[in-house]
């Protein structure tokens, strides 16, 4: 599982854990990405994001343009109980990359071990196919 950072046009980079899986129809690795949130710029942490698709609903409406507002929206204070929450999606996301690199690498192992059991019923059929042959 890798985590995969995007830079869009106006230089916001944006995080992606990507795994590769089985695609039996072309019987080609494909990549499974999930988007996971912005990057910090200053920090360089992973800004989850909140699982919600689309715009959030108060997008539609103006953005203040008042420097007072905008001075004092940038200078809140953080929320304890939001930096917890951020910290329990990443490691949540972290986990959740992990049994997923796990799953793809059992889904591997069995689809071999598959392979070979059907190469030995092959060999055995051959063998009695020979056995019956000869009168045994």
């Amino acid at each position: 599982m890798a985590v995969v950072k995007y830079t869009h046009k106006d230089g916001t980079q944006y995080a992606y854990s990507s795994l590769a899986c089985w695609d039996p129809e072309r019987k080609q690795n494909r990549p499974v990405r999930k988007y996971l949130g912005k990057v910090d710029p200053n920090t360089g942490e992973i800004i989850p994001s909140s699982g919600k698709r689309g715009r959030p609903q108060g997008s539609k409406t103006k953005a203040s343009t008042h420097p007072v507002d905008a001075a004092k929206s940038v200078e809140a204070p953080q929320d304890a109980s939001l930096e917890s929450s951020t910290q329990s999606v990443i490691s949540q996301n972290t986990e959740t990359a992990a049994l997923m690199e796990q799953n793809a690498i059992l889904r591997a192992e069995n689809e071999a071990l598959r392979n070979r059991v059907l190469y030995l019923e092959r060999i055995l059929a051959l063998i009695k196919d020979q056995a019956s042959s000869v009168g045994v």
